[in-house]
This record gives structure tokens, C-alpha cells and sequence, in this order.
């Protein structure tokens, strides 16, 4: 890459980074702030819970942000926000200081995420999407590995407080490049549409509502009123949503999210194929920590470094992924991908008590390679017939809210799985009536997961071997500059 691509692209990572290492840091740290606050647990729990009500809620605001002012600004504006919040968690002295802040923190974090990804596609041609999305891939393949074994650290030698002080240098460099490497410029679209605030309110309330249903479905379970009847509202408000913005761009006014963009092949089996995968791949994800702590007594700084196997995969696999896309096509990718994928998943599905940690790392690096050429190839290919920079924001915001809502929801539909099936094999609802030892139910458990994860696979792949478009010919060679117009 050119040096003004590299600065660019780097601008866009510090953002994503920090964002994607916070979640697993802190996730880390909540034992350790329940004493700090002498709190219990379900109390504690909203340091986190409020961070993705907040996220969900916010972040269909990137696409109208981005039109408005650019992204020079809402992005250098995201990284000063998160960077204050991360700085006001750090000084917290009540739990309701550090719940507020992480709210703060939650505001620019939604917008760090799609305005990156918007960042990094606007600094490659149009036929190199599949390698600008390599790049900012890196914070989602590095940050599950790297948290475990940086928040372990940090919580032993600094205490709980570094989890957030270790922000502050990443977010001010951030906003140091920002500022020096990105222009000033409109985004595309109308940026004098008026705010549509009454959809705004809509997704908003409805994402929320729908986060907050599934990372609640884990303790109180999917049957309890409160669940069902927020889980009902909250789908009926998104189907509000969808269909108040149609009838809103059929009267020619600026929507909040483009929803139009689903009428091209390459975005809507891209899209659907990507929710699947997301689904399959981070309600999994968490469970190998659970697995090498809770089963095999391994610490957390050592299953750390385990879960490394993933991510040094899911790297090589992305970068080299993503030049394959921008020539051959996502298909062409993204099938070995979802193979490897589904191969890995009935594999970790025979998971024992005194399964070799060698294999579970020869796993993880297997199930890194599939990740790799599957989740950010996914995107670049839905991306494939989106051509108008005013396209690429929206879809790029689209992208941001799907994997916000379906890996939430993923993580606590897999928890509530493990959790309810661990507990019935232990009590002896098992094959014969034999009950397990509770570690031994808890593996058994976390295979039939994967199990589940694997037909969502399976359902994946066929989407995409029957709907994601052939490779075409290839579109007209455009100009970092042209492909970029009005971006950064």
C-alpha cells in the first residue's frame, strides 16, 4: 500500500481495535469490579449490558453522521468520546459512575465501527474492497485472543482501572491520525436532509430492545412473560421500521438506513449468509474460554494463549482472502471458507474431558482459517454491485447493525443452550437417565452447540452456493480518489 493508504487504513483499525479489545477486557473484569463494588453479580452485569443497549441503539446513526459531515469529523469526534468515557470509567468511584460512563463510551464506540469500515473501503479502488476489508478485519481477529491475555495481565498488576486507562494512548494517537490523514468532505447523498428522527427512534428502541431480550434470556430464560412479550415488541418495532423507511424513500426523502440496497443479489445473500455465519461463529467463540476454565481448570491468561491459534489463523486467512475475493469473486472464497468452517465445527463437537490441548489448538487454528475466509470476504461480496458512495455508507451501517444484533444474539442463545442442557444432563435428563458429573455435563453440553452451529453452516452454505452471484465481469477500474468521492 501507498503511505496514504497505510495512514488511512491505520486511522481506521486504532478505532476498531479499541473498541473490539474493550469488549473482551472488560468482559474479563467483572469478577474483579463485583468486589471492587461490592456488588452482585446481575448488578455489575449492566457495566456491560448497558455498553451494548447503547451500541445497538446508536449505531444506525454512522450512515446520516457520515452524509452529514463527513467522516473526518464524526469519526475523530467517535474516538474522543470513547476515549473520555474510557477516561471517566477509570475515575468511577460508584458502580452508576462506571455504568454512565460506559454509556459514554458505547456513544462513540457505535460510530467507530461502521465509519471505520466506510474509512477503509474509501481508500482502496472499488475492486479492491475485498483487501481494504482484510485490513480493518484485524481489531475482530486479534481483540478475542489478545483480550483474555492483556485484560489478565493488566487486572493483576495494575488492578481493574488500567482496563480503561489503556485507552487513553491508543485514542489520542487515533485522533492524532485522524486529524492528519483524513479530508474534511461530504460522504455522498443529500447532506441537508432533514434527521429522521421518528426512524431513528424506531431501530433504535428496537435494536435495544432486542439486545437486552437475549442477553437476559441466559438468566431468566426464553419462556419468562418479560422476555417473550420485550422480545415481540421489539421484532414488531423493527418490522415498523423497515416498513415506515420504504414508504419514506418512495416519497423521495432521505431515509436513515437505505433499505433499498437489499434489491441487489450481491447484498441481500451476502447479508443473509453473513447473519448465519456471525451467529455460528461468535456464539461459539466464547465457549472455547468457558471450556479450557471451567472443564480443564486452565487459567485465564493461559487459555489466552490458546485462543492466539485463532487469531494468528483468522489473519493470515483474511489477508490472503481478501485478495482472492478482488480477483476470483466471493464465491470463490468464501465456499472453502464455510467448508472448512462447518468441518471444525462437528470436530470441536467431540470435545472431551481430556481432549489434548495440542488438538484444541490445531482446531482453533482451523476454525481461524474458516473465519478468515469467510466473515470479511462475506461483506466485501455483498458489497459487489453497491457502485454510489451514498450506497456504500448505508451499507456499511447496515453491515455494523446486523453483526451487532445477531453476534449478541448468537453469544446468548449458544449460552442459554449450554446453560439449560448442562443442567438437565446433570440432573439426569440424559440418555438412560444417567446423570453427569458437572463437568462432564458442561462439555457434553457445549458439543450439542456445536452441533446446532453446524446446520446454521450448512444453511450458509447453501445459501451462498445458490444465491451469491458468480463471479462477472469485473467492475470499471476506479481511482482510490473516484471510488472515494466525497468519503473522507
Amino acid at each position: 500500500m501507498r503511505n496514504g493508504k497505510i495512514a488511512v487504513v491505520a486511522t481506521a483499525v486504532s478505532g476498531a481495535f479499541m473498541a473490539g479489545m474493550d469488549t473482551t477486557v472488560v468482559n474479563l473484569g467483572v469478577p474483579v469490579l463485583k468486589g471492587a463494588f461490592g456488588a452482585e453479580l446481575n448488578s455489575i452485569q449492566w457495566v456491560i449490558t448497558a455498553y451494548s443497549l447503547t451500541m445497538a441503539a446508536f449505531t444506525p446513526l454512522s450512515a446520516y453522521l457520515a452524509k452529514r459531515f463527513g467522516l473526518r469529523r464524526p469519526f475523530t469526534a467517535a474516538l474522543g468520546l470513547f476515549t473520555l468515557g474510557s477516561a471517566f470509567c477509570s475515575l468511577s468511584s460508584t458502580l452508576g459512575m462506571l455504568i454512565a460512563a460506559r454509556v459514554l463510551q458505547a456513544i462513540g464506540g457505535s460510530a467507530l465501527l461502521a465509519t471505520g469500515m466506510m474509512i477503509a473501503l474509501a481508500a482502496f479502488p472499488q475492486d479492491q474492497r475485498g483487501r481494504a476489508l482484510a485490513w480493518y478485519g484485524i481489531p475482530s481477529m486479534i481483540a478475542p485472543a489478545l483480550g483474555p491475555i492483556l485484560g489478565g495481565y493488566l487486572i493483576g498488576a495494575l488492578g481493574w482501572r488500567s482496563l480503561f486507562l489503556i485507552n487513553l494512548p491508543i485514542g489520542l494517537a487515533g485522533m492524532a491520525m485522524a486529524l492528519a490523514s483524513l479530508r474534511d468532505t461530504s460522504a455522498g447523498g443529500d447532506p441537508g436532509s432533514a434527521f429522521d428522527l421518528f426512524g431513528f427512534l424506531l431501530i433504535a428502541l428496537a435494536s435495544a430492545g432486542i439486545t437486552f431480550a437475549v442477553s437476559q434470556s441466559a438468566s431468566l430464560g426464553w419462556l419468562r412473560l418479560q422476555t417473550g412479550a420485550l422480545l415481540i415488541v421489539s421484532v414488531a418495532l423493527l418490522g415498523c421500521f423497515v416498513l415506515y423507511e420504504l414508504a419514506r424513500t418512495r416519497k423521495r426523502k432521505e431515509p436513515l438506513l437505505d433499505l433499498r440496497l437489499f434489491r441487489h443479489p450481491s447484498f441481500w445473500s451476502g447479508g443473509t449468509a453473513l447473519i448465519v455465519v456471525v451467529f455460528a461463529m461468535f456464539g461459539p467463540l466464547f465457549l472455547v474460554p468457558v471450556y479450557l476454565q471451567s472443564a480443564r481448570d486452565m487459567g485465564v491468561f493461559q487459555a489466552g494463549l490458546i485462543m492466539t491459534w485463532n487469531a494468528a489463523a483468522s489473519m493470515i486467512a483474511a489477508f490472503a482472502g481478501g485478495r482472492l475475493v478482488d480477483r476470483f469473486g466471493g464465491r470463490m472464497v468464501v465456499i472453502p471458507g464455510l467448508i472448512a468452517f462447518a468441518i471444525d465445527t462437528f470436530l470441536f463437537s467431540f470435545l472431551g474431558p481430556h481432549t489434548s490441548f495440542i488438538l484444541v489448538a490445531a482446531l482453533l487454528f482451523l476454525r481461524g482459517i474458516g473465519s478468515g475466509l469467510t466473515t470479511q470476504p462475506l461483506v466485501a461480496a455483498s458489497l459487489h454491485d453497491l457502485q454510489e458512495a451514498a450506497e456504500v455508507v448505508h451499507a456499511s451501517t447496515l453491515t455494523g447493525v446486523l453483526r451487532n444484533l445477531v453476534g449478541g444474539a448468537g453469544v446468548a442463545v449458544i449460552a442459554s443452550f449450554v446453560q439449560s442442557r448442562a443442567a438437565r444432563l446433570s440432573a439426569g435428563g440424559g440418555a438412560g437417565g444417567h446423570r453427569l458429573l458437572p463437568t462432564e455435563a458442561l462439555t457434553a453440553a457445549i458439543d450439542a452447540s456445536f452441533l446446532l452451529c453446524l446446520a446454521l453452516l450448512i444453511l450458509a452454505l447453501i445459501v451462498v452456493v445458490a444465491v451469491l452471484p458468480k463471479r462477472e465481469a469485473r467492475p470499471p477500474r476506479l481511482t482510490a480518489k473516484s471510488a472515494a468521492r466525497g468519503l473522507l
